[in-house]
């Protein structure tokens, strides 16, 4: 097996501020770079060349991988990287979701659109479907501020998620991602992975 992993930020991330997505990507980095079944890619923004990427992953010999994903990273995003990887036969053991936020696939990626996507804003209002290629989905939500994490699915399955409620003082939609319990699920899953 050789693990691809991709990380992937939330609307309002750049490059221009760290952000807890950018901090588990240098841990990654720093953990795996000497691996020789694993490759990390960079940190992409929910917008990026998610088919690119999946090309990127089968040039490069990955037969299984890990999403990681925030926001609309984890809602747009992730879903579109799991169905281009599933063209290319490669398989997805776990995305690893934080506050996932829906946007439809059929939205364009430039920052206005965003005006169209108000299921955004509203909870209960939209349901994220991954392809069945994802093993499982594991994350972290929170409902204390808008937006906040929507209803995730694997196509033909139950109810296949593991979600994890985070209520207490100071998190909320901008705040989750650096939050300890999301970091631990990443390493943990991974870890659990590779151990596989």
């Amino acid at each position: 097996m050789k693990l691809g992993i991709a990380v992937i930020s939330g609307f309002t991330e750049t490059e221009r501020k760290s952000c807890g997505l950018d901090k588990i990507q240098r841990a990654l980095d720093e953990l795996y770079k000497k691996t020789d079944n694993v490759e990390v890619y960079d940190l992409r923004q929910w917008k990026s060349d998610m088919r690119g990427l999946a090309e990127l992953m089968k040039r490069d010999g990955i037969t299984h991988a890990v999403i990681i994903g925030y926001s609309h990273g984890a809602g747009y995003a992730s879903p579109l990287l799991a169905r281009y990887l599933d063209k290319h036969e490669i398989a997805v053991k776990a995305a690893l979701l934080c506050d996932p936020v829906y946007r439809p696939q059929w939205l364009p990626r430039w920052t206005l659109a965003q005006l169209l996507a108000i299921r955004a804003l509203i909870p209960e209002s939209a349901v994220i479907k991954f392809p069945s290629n994802v093993s499982t989905i594991k994350g972290i939500r929170q409902d204390s501020s808008i937006p906040s994490g929507h209803k995730v699915i694997i196509e033909g399955r139950e109810h296949p998620w593991h979600v994890a409620l985070i209520e207490r003082q100071g998190i909320n939609h901008c705040t989750i991602d650096n939050a300890p319990e999301f970091q631990n699920l990443v390493f943990n899953n991974i870890a659990k992975i590779l151990r596989s």
